[in-house]
């Protein structure tokens, strides 16, 4: 079947890059930009020495895939009337994967000029920023007043600038993600604007999610002539604990030489790309996944992708996983609850019964929005909410 799988890396410095390894074989993939951070100093106590002429800002993302693993690569060129400080620096890079089996109805396209479904009603099209190399007119020597990029999904497009009059016009590079299908099982939300929080609402319940960057516009009040930092990202949370409401929050910074950024002009604009979950309820799912809500009850099992690793709740009411090439149990609840079972539970929290309904285990939930429990192929038995894992039996290579 076909899977969606996100990845994301913090990546610093000037050029870097990061490998990811997927469930299954890549069969296509997108990479994005979560975030950008390009600035001159680390220090805070510095800003004033350390701002300077901007001539050139460049942040570019690329991606690579070769079976289950995807190389992810950042470029970076912040420059002026110094060297920027490459630990001061640093772009949050997010992979979107389409793996196992393709999907034709499914565009996952990297440096997009064109909408493969061109003449196709489409049920999404959404670009992203991948890209831009931006310069001041006149080579850093002006005011500048403006830093922007935009991108134009219709036209599968982007622009940019760094503006010193409200000018200052340069291609930017953009990823696209479409779909013909009707149920292509992601969702796009979009968010922007001043505000610093958005509230971004999905129509199911999501097994992962990861907000991109789809522009931003920083302004001064026109006085300032040098920069020493600018930053456009995202962070995200669960909203009150639920799995198809989401909480964004933006960064949008442009210091130099009064800092006299313009917050209340300023705007960072994004795309939530959603996973939805798979279907609730139930006692036993597909191969090494179970949802919230489900259960495994006497001698139920859920196997790890290749095979090689089994939970299962046994007999005598203990809850074990087992390596099945070693022939070895690497992990259990050490319950007696013959009779009960074990639920993955909507609160987050793992956890064995006994017959009588009695409690006998848990694993003590984070209070999150928990999205799957997966026995992995390394191993590792491991709880997701939408941004990542929050428990695992920590048993990875045993």
């Amino acid at each position: 079947m076909s899977t969606y799988e996100i990845q994301t890396a913090k990546l610093t410095g000037f050029s870097n890059q990061a490998n990811f390894t997927f469930s299954y074989p890549v069969k296509k993939c997108l990479i994005g930009i979560k975030g950008f951070r390009a600035a001159f100093t680390t220090d805070p106590n510095k800003t004033l020495q350390d701002r300077h002429d901007v001539s050139n800002l460049k942040v570019e993302v690329a991606s690579s895939a070769n079976g289950k693993v995807v190389t992810a690569s950042t470029l970076m060129a912040f420059s002026g009337g110094a060297t920027a400080d490459a630990k001061a620096c640093w772009t949050d890079v997010a992979v979107i994967a389409l793996t196992d089996v393709d999907d034709p109805n499914v565009a996952l396209v990297n440096n997009c000029t064109a909408n493969p479904f061109a003449g196709q009603p489409t049920t999404c099209q959404q670009t992203v920023v991948q890209g831009f190399d931006l310069h001041t007119p006149g080579g850093g020597s002006e005011q500048i007043k403006r830093v922007y990029v935009a991108t134009n999904s219709s036209a599968v497009s982007g622009t940019g600038g760094i503006c010193t009059n409200d000018n200052g016009s340069e291609a930017a590079t953009v990823g696209l993600i479409a779909s013909v299908g009707q149920n292509p099982g992601f969702e796009i939300q979009n968010f922007g604007g001043t505000a610093t929080t958005h509230t971004v609402n999905f129509s199911k319940g999501l097994k992962a999610v990861v907000p991109l960057l789809t522009g931003f516009d920083l302004f001064f009040d026109g006085q300032n002539l040098q920069i020493y930092a600018i930053e456009a990202s995202f962070s995200a949370a669960s909203n009150a604990g639920s799995n198809s409401s989401v909480i964004v929050y933006t960064t949008g910074e442009l210091h130099g030489s009064s800092d006299t950024y313009q917050s209340a002009q300023s705007t960072v604009s994004g795309s939530v790309f959603g996973v939805y979950a798979g279907d609730t309820g139930g006692s036993i799912v597909q191969k090494d996944t179970l949802y919230p809500g489900q259960c495994l009850y006497t001698e139920q099992y859920v196997d790890s992708a290749d095979g090689s690793h089994r939970l299962i709740f046994q007999g005598d009411g203990n809850l074990v996983l087992y390596n099945r090439k070693a022939d070895k149990a690497t992990w259990a609840t050490n319950t007696s609850a013959a009779g009960g079972f074990f639920a993955f539970q909507g609160d987050s929290n793992l956890c064995v019964y006994d017959a009588g309904g009695k409690c006998a285990w848990a694993s003590g939930g984070a209070q999150t929005a928990p999205v799957s429990l997966c026995v992995q192929d390394d191993g590792n038995l491991v709880a997701y909410d939408l941004f990542g894992a929050y428990w695992s039996s920590g048993t990875a290579g045993k």
